[in-house]
């Protein structure tokens, strides 16, 4: 009996670490957000050269040390605090700048890569992003009469665009205007 108990454990845990690796086909799937079009700062900034936008490398809650983001992912428990946490980001001059936002739909789409997922983002550039949803500053125009408010999100497990509740817990990456 025991044996059996800790054969299925040791497999349940095998199952789950293998679940968690992220899968690329690009020799099937031509890359949507290649490597060689972002530009790694060493202050922890991606430029996305065909875009022209300023990324942080790291989600909120942890920092770009060494080539790679550290600590602790934090998601956000709604909507408005991650729009409002814009002012506490540009007041901490992440990077040294002032002028952090959240992205709109577009262009958090535009990090994508579709010949990944789990997640669908290039990790060599974007390191520990998690297979999570990530909020937009896009509302969702459809339901906007609909008396719930819903916002427009990002789904990084396969780059799926959708829209949730403005009170879910969803990740954020900010981004800038250079």
């Amino acid at each position: 009996m025991r044996k059996t108990i800790v054969s299925t454990a040791l497999l349940l845990t095998a199952l789950s670490a293998s679940s968690v690796a992220q899968t690329c086909k690009y020799d099937s799937i031509k890359a949507t957000a290649p490597a060689e079009r972002f530009i790694t700062q060493e202050d922890g900034t991606i430029l996305d050269a065909n875009t022209g936008l300023e990324w942080m490398a790291c989600i909120y809650g942890m920092s770009y040390e060494n080539g790679t983001c550290v600590g602790t992912a934090r998601d956000m428990g709604s909507w408005s605090e991650a729009l409002m946490l814009r002012d506490e980001v540009n007041g901490e001059e992440v990077a040294g700048y002032t002028d952090w936002r959240l992205p709109n739909v577009k262009e958090l789409a535009s990090i994508v890569e579709y010949a990944c997922f789990g997640p669908a983002i290039d990790l060599s550039v974007f390191p520990e992003t998690p297979s999570a949803p990530f909020w937009t500053n896009t509302p969702d125009a459809d339901e906007i009469n609909s008396g719930e408010i819903r916002a427009r999100i990002i789904d990084f497990t396969y780059g799926t665009e959708d829209f949730t509740s403005t009170g879910e817990r969803t990740y954020v990456r900010f981004v800038r205007t250079p």
